[in-house]
């Protein structure tokens, strides 16, 4: 998935990422496929947080960084994804949703109920 982020020219400013063992190991995955250098952040709150919480981690970003990578856990991430995206889908894992806000200026205007300008989704399953 890493290698598939690079393809996509994606610039990974930072890394959220849960402190559960499989995300750790899921953020090193990406980091080797992508071949660039990612400052990751572990919170420990993100294990079984809701969508409101993850929310609330994205508000304590830099407001220099404008793309992070989020390595949390179902389901409060696939229903995140579900509300951004408007329609439900199976998020397995290591599944990549991206999403551009072009009306947030601030990490701290972020919401659950934002509505992305754009929206990219793969999953693992559909690169083989």
């Amino acid at each position: 998935m890493g290698e598939w982020l690079r393809a996509q020219e994606v610039e990974i400013e930072k890394c959220l990422c849960s402190t559960a063992r499989r995300t750790m190991q899921t953020f090193e995955c990406v980091q080797i496929g992508y071949d660039q250098q990612i400052a990751v952040d572990y919170a420990e709150k993100l294990y079984a947080s809701s969508p409101r919480e993850i929310v609330r981690h994205l508000q304590k970003l830099d407001n220099e960084i404008q793309t992070v990578l989020l390595i949390a856990h179902n389901p409060g991430l696939e229903t995140l994804v579900e509300m951004w995206s408007g329609h439900a889908r199976a998020f397995p894992t290591a599944a990549i949703a991206i999403f551009t806000f072009d009306s947030i200026t601030d990490w701290i205007e972020i919401t659950v109920e934002c509505t992305p300008v754009e929206e990219q989704f793969q999953i693992p399953s559909q690169l083989q």
